[in-house]
């Protein structure tokens, strides 16, 4: 018996039935409003309805960017220090131009930056994470400033691959503190990172998937597993707050923060009242196109995320 044709019908039924959109490239530039100048190193990302992020890139020299997993019903969200967060629907286009704003004040949910302090800060006191605990004070024995912290923090992160970070300040002694929080990852279900390009895959669904394919991996049970790692340097102790952050908003911790670790925390001493903390934010997605959920607790502790990730004992090393 052909199995083929009631395969094709049922695919077509949900295909017309679920409002699956077709995948698209887009691309386009980014300018200040006023002087027509490009905006580089800009954050340029676009969400589902379920404001998941589904393709990200930066605007290059020229400001110029291409996203290649674009959905004819998807936003896309702009994001450059000291301007307005720019926010429009994509209705199929394949070329954007965006034209930035530059408010008095640009507030950023919980995280706040303002024209002359570019570096936001990090919700205050952190959601519950999954999993969280104390790196010991000996990985940073050789440390006289909070700018050496960030050096054996960076590099243990960029050895195991972590390349795109974000910073945030925390308020420790009058914001001499600062959080540093990875990519979102895809991890396998020991909490071993992914190997490329699956890591950085924000969703299980592969693109690749199609006819039959795509409708099982979208109905059938196919569990995939998120995960967001936060580093908080600060002299102050902390309870997290009880809500719970969905990965979306974890994810986009990347694109609130700065690229680049605060000049004016370099030279701050790092005394024994200051202590390194891990907090790590898991998601679990059980089959492709469902929510992902946060899983409180792990079933792993952060010690174990991290020596999954391999970055424990690169930080062990010094």
């Amino acid at each position: 018996m052909n199995y083929i044709y009631p395969k094709i019908f049922l695919l077509s039924w949900f295909i017309l039935f679920s409002g699956v959109s077709i995948s698209q490239t887009l691309s386009g530039i980014v300018i200040d409003d006023k002087t027509s100048e490009v905006a580089p190193d800009s954050q340029v990302y676009v969400v589902d309805e379920m404001n998941k992020i589904i393709d990200s890139t930066k605007t290059d020299d020229d400001g110029k960017f291409t996203l290649t997993n674009v959905y004819t019903n998807a936003l896309l969200k702009v994001r450059a220090y000291g301007y307005e967060y720019f926010e429009t629907e994509v209705r199929g286009q394949n070329w954007m131009e965006v034209r930035l704003k530059y408010p008095e004040t640009t507030m950023m949910g919980d995280m706040v930056s303002a024209p002359g302090e570019p570096i936001p800060t990090f919700p205050w006191p952190p959601p519950i994470p999954s999993t969280k605990t104390e790196i010991p004070t000996s990985v940073f024995k050789k440390c006289r400033n909070l700018g050496d912290v960030n050096d054996i923090l960076k590099i243990a992160l960029v050895k195991n691959g972590y390349s795109d970070n974000s910073y945030f300040l925390v308020p420790a002694n009058d914001k001499n503190g600062f959080a540093l929080a990875t990519q979102l990852e895809q991890i396998d279900k020991d909490r071993v990172s992914k190997k490329d390009p699956n890591r950085w895959n924000t969703n299980i669904l592969s693109n690749k998937y199609v006819g039959w394919e795509y409708l099982a991996a979208t109905l059938l049970p196919n569990p995939g597993f998120f995960r967001v790692i936060v580093f908080i340097v600060t002299d102050i102790p902390f309870v997290p707050k009880p809500i719970k952050v969905d990965q979306a908003t974890a994810q986009s911790w990347l694109y609130m923060g700065s690229s680049g670790f605060p000049d004016q925390l370099r030279g701050v001493n790092f005394n024994r009242d200051y202590k390194v903390y891990v907090l790590v934010y898991e998601y679990e997605q059980k089959k492709a196109e469902s929510d992902a959920v946060l899983l409180k607790p792990s079933k792993y502790n952060a010690q174990a995320h991290l020596k999954k990730a391999q970055v424990w004992n690169t930080l062990l090393e010094n």
